[in-house]
């Protein structure tokens, strides 16, 4: 690709991003990452800049679909009309999640999952984004092909916590991103709810563990506020899981 190219694709998906215009930006960085030749990398400002947009356009449409999903049920009994809009849309939305979702993958095992200068902590977040798209496929999905996509969501998921485990400390914002999107996983999608708060609470008290010693020997870590923010996320999934979990079991007792 040549470099003025190149650079105006990068340019142009700022200014999106800017604009919070974020399908254009995903296409933009997407149309600029499908076009590079096999002897040419993906930057890490490249990679950050698909990211973003991958992130934004799949949660804005995620959050649209349990809204409407939510509508859906609760007028299936009241409202006939509106039942039905609510299913015609909700599949609209998961039509575009579905979209979505796929051109990620094509792009993450054409290109990015196989850059020669691809690190370790790289690898990981293109692995955990693989198995974030395979597990938003899978939630809209039933039987043999949900169990199919579960697969695939689930071997993501792996290869991205080994290389997590051997390369990344347990206090990398990466590191612990993982850990959240595969118990979530494990939750939702597998219903195996010891796993998931097995992984949940196994990656906080090695986050927390970590970040004592690191303040007993007088150190301080990169990217506090976000480590926390993620711990945090953990703590509240567990909870709530927990909660969950208290609540199903009070009602097996009535």
């Amino acid at each position: 690709m040549a470099s003025s190219a190149r650079q105006e694709q990068l340019c142009m998906a700022k200014h999106f991003g800017e604009a919070e215009l974020y399908d254009d930006m995903l296409n933009s960085m997407t149309k600029l990452i499908s076009e590079l030749s096999q002897t040419e990398e993906v930057t890490e400002e490249e990679s950050r800049l698909m990211i973003i947009a991958c992130k934004n356009v799949l949660g804005v449409r995620r959050n649209s679909w349990r809204t409407i999903f939510s509508i859906e049920q609760e007028e299936v009994d009241d409202n006939a009309t509106h039942a039905k809009w609510a299913k015609e849309y909700r599949c609209k939305i998961e039509s575009e999640i579905n979209e979505i979702c796929i051109g990620v993958l094509k792009l993450l095992d054409d290109k990015l999952l196989v850059g020669t200068k691809c690190s370790g902590e790289s690898k990981v977040t293109y692995l955990k984004m693989k198995g974030d798209c395979y597990r938003y496929l899978a939630e809209g999905k039933v039987g043999d092909e949900k169990k199919q996509i579960a697969e695939c969501a689930l071997n993501a998921y792996k290869s991205a916590q080994d290389i997590a485990y051997a390369e990344l400390s347990p206090l990398h914002p990466t590191y612990l991103l993982v850990a959240v999107s595969f118990s979530i996983f494990y939750y939702e999608i597998l219903n195996m709810y010891d796993r998931a708060c097995s992984v949940a609470q196994q990656a906080y008290d090695e986050g927390m563990t970590e970040l004592v010693e690191l303040e007993i020997d007088g150190g301080s870590c990169k990217d506090e506020d976000v480590i926390f923010q993620i711990l945090r996320l953990l703590t509240d999934n567990l909870n709530m899981w927990k909660f969950d979990r208290q609540k199903q079991e009070m009602g097996y007792m009535w």
